[in-house]
């Protein structure tokens, strides 16, 4: 389990940082739009990874003794990578990691957005 855990976040943590240099915001583009937002969720997953990783150092809370349950967890977190880059497929040539609105901006109503 420890193996394929690994090896779901180091993909995880690859796509994030190709797609944080990849996937900027252009110059031209009106940035600083979001109002800091970008820094709390930044400010956000590191405390909650901070805090997740003391807490299961620290304690043990066992949910179950079943052995598939850990699988489960895995199985979501490989659908929300999935999911994540199906929605930025949907939003093509506008997603960028920042928040920011690009020229000749449009608000996606197809795709997984139609949802």
């Amino acid at each position: 389990m420890n193996l394929f855990f690994s090896i779901t976040y180091f993909i995880w943590f690859i796509s994030e940082a190709i797609l944080s240099r990849l996937m900027r915001s252009k110059f031209r583009d009106k940035q600083n739009a979001d109002k800091g937002s970008l820094n709390i969720i930044r400010l956000t997953i590191l405390i909650s990874f901070s805090i997740a990783i003391t807490i299961s150092i620290v304690y043990r809370f066992p949910i179950s003794d079943t052995y598939f349950l850990p699988y489960i967890g895995l199985l979501f977190i490989v659908a929300g990578i999935i999911l994540r880059m199906i929605i930025i497929s949907t939003l093509g040539k506008f997603f960028t990691v920042d928040v920011t609105i690009r020229q000749n901006h449009k608000l996606k109503t197809d795709g997984f957005y139609k949802l």
